[in-house]
């Protein structure tokens, strides 16, 4: 593997689908990836929120990790990411911003997930396939279990 770890292909993994989901439907504009290659507050503030949101789903199996050390150790792995990874995970987090994940309650932000995720019933509209897969996306980055 090149000495990634599993969680590490998976956040890239996932980060690339959402990216070319969201690309491909024209869906939320990304921003420019921090200029530092740090992780900007505000997605670090929506990562957070991500894996908080995540925690009260106890088939998520983060239960056992703190917000504060996952959003850490994300910061950490996304600093070490070249442009196009950081952009993938950029396009992610922005779409998760959007739908108001930041802001929600750690439950509501979870019902969020969930219905972004159930959306269609097996057919959703493109821009709930859109939506279903910056989701997927979001699990793998946080490590999830899908």
């Amino acid at each position: 593997m090149g000495g990634r770890t599993r969680r590490e292909l998976l956040k890239e993994g996932g980060a690339g689908a959402a990216a070319l989901a969201l690309a491909l439907a024209g869906a939320v504009p990304v921003a420019a990836p921090a200029a530092t290659g740090g992780l900007t507050p505000r997605r670090r503030a929506v990562y957070r929120a991500l894996v908080r949101a995540l925690q009260a789903s106890p088939e998520a199996g983060l239960g056992h990790r703190g917000a504060r050390a996952a959003t850490g150790e994300f910061a950490g792995w996304y600093a070490r990411q070249d442009v196009a990874v950081r952009g993938h995970a950029d396009a992610v987090l922005d779409h998760l911003d959007a739908l108001g994940i930041a802001d929600a309650t750690p439950r509501a932000a979870l019902r969020a997930l969930r219905a972004c995720s159930e959306a269609g019933d097996g057919s959703p509209t493109p821009e709930q396939a859109v939506h279903c897969a910056a989701v997927a996306a979001a699990r793998a980055l946080a490590g999830a279990a899908a």
